[in-house]
């Protein structure tokens, strides 16, 4: 009973040390993007390490409870950044678009953070009607475990792929693409090096 509570415990346990963990990757070189994509990977490695699990290993519960502290990690630091990006996007559009009252940009941009947080609602409603679909499909318990815990990497997953459709489009339309910290401060110096091969 110990081994199955602390196995619980250890996704919430590493929500806690994520979110500080976030909070401060993005403040690093990498950003709040770079740091963004960061986290997401751990959290896609660790949903799928926590569903590939040997249960004839007599440390299972152990190795259970470890993957999910890693998906916690990941998953915790998901809050923060998501919440600086939808807010900087917010202000990089206001400075873009200077029409529009403060009030309204506000408005919007508090709108955009409020709907990112909102999709929480929509993985709490996947979920358990996932699982009503699986028990009704299949009496495999072993099979059902391993694909609730792997199907959380398909968030991450989704985000990656939107995420670099987001890029090649904006490179093809020509459009500045958003850069991470580090990234930025690589063109800069590119910039700065140009600027002394002409002088």
């Amino acid at each position: 009973e110990e081994a199955v509570a602390s196995t619980g415990s250890s996704l919430l346990a590493g929500m806690m040390l994520g979110q500080v963990v976030g909070g401060v990757l993005g403040d690093t070189f990498l950003g709040p993007l770079g740091a963004l994509r960061l986290v997401m990977a751990l959290q896609i490695v660790a949903s799928i390490g926590s569903a590939c699990i040997s249960v004839h290993n007599s440390e299972f519960y152990v190795d259970l409870a470890t993957w999910r502290f890693i998906l916690g990690i990941g998953a915790g630091g998901v809050y923060p950044l998501a919440a600086v990006l939808s807010a900087e996007q917010g202000k990089e559009e206001q400075n873009n678009h200077h029409g529009g009252s403060d009030e309204e940009e506000l408005g919007k941009q508090v709108h955009r953070v409020v709907l990112t947080f909102s999709t929480q609602g929509l993985g709490f409603v996947t979920v358990p009607i996932l699982a009503v679909i699986l028990f009704s499909s299949t009496d495999d318990l072993n099979f059902i475990w391993r694909f609730m815990l792997g199907f959380g990497c398909v968030p991450g997953l989704l985000l990656m792929l939107l995420q670099r459709k987001m890029y090649r489009q904006q490179h093809r339309n020509h459009e500045p693409v958003p850069l991470s910290e580090e990234e930025e401060n690589e063109e800069e110096i590119n910039n700065n090096d140009e600027e002394l091969d002409v002088t």
